[in-house]
């Protein structure tokens, strides 16, 4: 993941889709967005937080298997996935 871009990136069109991003070694801070003030936004942090409701339980999300089954489907909606 995250090696190729492309319709078809995998490892099969390698030689279509060249290789996009280097691994670097390095730290990265990681802090809770939910707290940023002023609150985070597109135009001034490239991202946003939204509320989004689930019908998964902590059990849910817990079990690979469960997880796949419910909370999956919920995420892909509107996305190519």
């Amino acid at each position: 993941m995250g090696r190729y871009i492309g319709s078809c990136a995998d490892e099969a069109h390698a030689e279509t889709f060249p290789l996009t991003d280097l691994r670097r070694p390095g730290q990265v801070f990681v802090a809770d967005a939910r707290a940023l003030v002023p609150q985070a936004t597109l135009a001034t942090r490239g991202f946003e937080l939204r509320a989004a409701r689930t019908a998964a339980t902590a059990a849910d999300l817990a079990d690979a298997d469960s997880a796949r089954r419910v909370y999956y489907p919920e995420v892909e909606v509107g996305t190519d996935g």
